[in-house]
Parts: structure tokens; C-alpha cells; sequence
């Protein structure tokens, strides 16, 4: 007799449910079993354990976001012209809103990861992002710090912080539940507090020089580029 297909997807959603009612630590197999109407044999016939479950609903969302920051690490490795490292650190509501976009299609699982991931491997997620992020900035800002086109003096650690506040930003309207319509004017606000060229103190003469292109710019970089 061929294997009922159709408890994969029960076990699945019935996790889902469980994690994120629970977190990862309080959540139970039995629980979700009985909630799935399979017995614990059945689970473990397809999963190790909790952990391997848990993983099993998070991992292409992790694994996605951490590939679309990996571009932009390449990036940070190599030379780049005067005109990118001026629009690099250009905030737009367009690409605050396709990250969004690109969340929101994920929802459960990057809630889960923000929420319900303590006593996982997962437990970091939100501070590793911050800390992936950072490294990738700090490599475009001594590249822009070198060749003048800032002059402001920023510690490693600084820098970090400031990209953890962005990460803070992005995650906590998933941890509160916020609807598409307050994202979006929640967007507006971030663009207008995250000012990454007015903290780095970007010559304005250079802003002014490539701002005809920026929107341009950030449309290739970060939408087409997926970073």
C-alpha cells in the first residue's frame, strides 16, 4: 500500500500552528499529532525530531533571504565606481516595499524565525542578518572613506548597530502582525529615519551629481539584483 501523501501536508500545517502559537521550546510533537490526526510513529517515519520539523518550515525562508544579502557581499568584495558608492547607501520605498513583498510571501515561516526559533539553531536569525548586513556596509563605506567621498569617521561596531536598527525595523512589523496598508506607510517612516547618507555624512555635491540616476540605480541594484 503506498504512503498517505497527504500527512506530509497535515504534519506541516499542524506545526505551523503549533510553532507559532507556542514557540519552537513549548511546542509539542504530541500535540501536533493529534492535531494532524498521525500518530507519533508517522512523524518520525518523516522527521528526526522537533528540530528537523521546525527546520523543515523555515529553511527555504531563511536560506532565500541570506542568498539575496550573499550578492550584495560579493559586491562589497570588488572596487565600485563613485557613482555606487554614493546611491548604495540611497533609501527608497521601493526597495523597502519588494523586501516587504518578498517577506510578507513568506510570512509564517519569517515570523517563526523572528518568534518561535528559541532553542533552535535558528535562535540568532535576526542579529545574523544584521551582522551580514554590517560586514557588507562597512566593506562600501572604507571603499567611500578612502576615496572622500565621506569624510565622517565610523567604527565597525557603530556600524553594525545601525544596520541592526534596519533589521529591527523590518522584522518587528512581522513579530506585531501588521497589515499590508500599515507596512506601507510604515515604509515612508523607515526611508525617512534609516538617512544612511546623512549618517555618513555623503558629500552632497556627489548626491547631487548622480541624483538624476539614483532611482535607476536602486532599481538595478537592489530589486533586479534581489539584494
Amino acid at each position: 500500500m503506498s504512503a498517505d501523501k497527504s500527512i506530509n501536508g497535515r504534519l506541516m500545517e499542524c506545526a505551523r500552528k503549533e510553532f507559532l502559537e507556542k514557540g519552537f521550546e513549548k511546542a509539542s510533537l504530541r500535540n501536533i499529532c493529534r492535531r494532524a490526526e498521525v500518530t507519533t510513529g508517522a512523524l518520525y517515519k518523516r522527521f528526526k525530531g522537533k528540530e528537523e520539523l521546525f527546520s523543515s518550515i523555515v529553511e527555504d525562508t531563511s536560506n532565500f533571504i541570506f542568498k539575496c544579502l550573499k550578492s550584495k557581499e560579493e559586491l562589497s568584495k570588488h572596487p565600485q565606481s563613485e557613482e555606487f558608492l554614493v546611491n548604495c547607501w540611497y533609501m527608497s520605498d521601493e526597495v523597502m516595499l519588494y523586501w516587504f513583498r518578498m517577506i510578507m510571501e513568506r510570512k509564517e515561516p519569517f515570523t517563526m524565525l523572528l518568534r518561535c526559533s528559541s532553542g533552535t539553531k535558528y535562535q540568532d536569525f535576526e542579529h545574523d542578518l544584521a551582522t551580514k548586513m554590517s560586514e557588507s556596509n562597512y566593506r562600501f563605506y572604507l571603499q567611500a572613506y578612502k576615496r572622500g567621498i565621506t569624510k565622517k569617521k565610523i567604527s565597525e561596531s557603530d556600524l553594525h548597530i545601525i544596520d541592526a536598527v534596519y533589521w529591527k525595523a523590518v522584522c518587528e512589523p512581522f513579530i506585531h502582525d501588521y497589515s499590508w496598508e500599515e507596512i506601507v506607510t510604515l515604509t515612508s517612516n523607515i526611508c525617512s529615519f534609516m538617512d544612511y547618507r546623512r549618517l555618513l555624512d555623503i558629500d552632497d555635491g556627489l548626491i547631487m551629481k548622480y541624483a538624476k540616476t539614483k532611482e535607476k540605480f536602486v532599481k538595478n541594484f537592489f530589486v533586479e539584483g534581489h539584494i
